[in-house]
């Protein structure tokens, strides 16, 4: 019988049980587009995850002060947190002892009530260095950023989230310029920042950046501690020889051994690592599905 006999055969039995092969076709189609559509779900999610992880840089590391049981550590003793002082700033800002290191960024945090006449929202206020907004990917949309004479004049000034800009001032408002109250403190707006969205459950806009020596002049209070460092290394390749460094100098700065650190070194190229290989784990058990 010839391949055309054979065809001919099939087709002949096609038409004769119409029903049957329409739903023999309907299942193949069912099969094949839930296959595509698991993948396809998988991959997205994947995407997504790994878009907000390099929204946080690729190329930096947050340090806490916290034991050796933080994100990267599965082992040590638990030990007493390390205070971030100015001083581990300088010695990881030293190219001499951190040559990998392209800047560090000291941070202090705390959550204030912003007014503007009789508009108020409750917002984050992250107290830092120029620094800061490249190492956390912060652009300033209008006005000026934070300059080094802000922090060391200790002046009052803030670049305000899109989400902050929203919730004080209405539409077609000159911002720059205004002042706000943080608390009880006056504040002038020095800049807005163009937007950067949510990453997971955190609205990245609903944010006021100001010199770290400011905050601590009018909202926390002097203190010789930060909230956390933000190292930005000199390339996404240079990352894990950064983390050596920053964990040697604060071993040292801090009297213990990177065995056991009093600290934890959280890296986003790691973190990014982790992630892209569980998403391209997870797709692999939804196409076999």
């Amino acid at each position: 019988m010839t391949v055309l006999d054979n065809l001919r055969s099939a087709m002949q039995g096609l038409a004769s049980n119409k029903l049957r092969s329409f739903l023999t076709m309907l299942g193949v189609l069912i099969g094949v587009g839930a296959v595509i559509i698991l993948v396809a779900v998988g991959t997205g999610s994947s995407a997504q995850v790994q878009s907000r992880i390099n929204a946080l840089g690729t190329n930096t590391l947050t340090v806490f002060g916290g034991g050796a049981f933080g994100p990267g550590r599965s082992s040590g003793t638990q030990t007493q947190p390390a205070q971030l002082t100015l001083a581990d700033v300088q010695a990881i800002g030293d190219p001499s002892q951190a040559p990998d290191v392209q800047s560090v960024s000291p941070v202090i945090s705390t959550n204030v009530t912003a007014t503007f006449g009789s508009a108020s929202t409750t917002a984050q206020v992250i107290g830092s260095t120029p620094s800061y907004l490249t190492a956390d990917d912060y652009t300033v949309q209008a006005g000026s950023p934070i300059t080094s004479s802000d922090v060391t004049t200790r002046s009052r000034i803030v670049l305000l989230g899109q989400t902050v800009v929203s919730d004080l001032f209405s539409a077609g408002t000159n911002v720059i310029g205004q002042t706000i109250q943080l608390g009880s403190a006056s504040f002038r707006v020095a800049g807005v920042l163009a937007s950067k969205g949510s990453s997971g459950v955190t609205n990245q806009d609903d944010v006021i950046i100001a010199p770290y020596t400011a905050v601590q002049d009018e909202l926390t209070g002097e203190a010789s501690t930060f909230t956390q460092l933000i190292v930005q290394a000199r390339s996404s390749s240079a990352v894990s020889l950064a983390e050596t460094e920053v964990e040697d100098i604060l071993a040292t700065q801090s009297g213990t051994t990177v065995a056991n650190p009093p600290f934890t070194i959280l890296n986003q190229a790691s973190l990014l690592s982790t992630a892209a290989s569980t998403s391209s784990t997870f797709t692999v058990l939804l196409g076999a599905v």
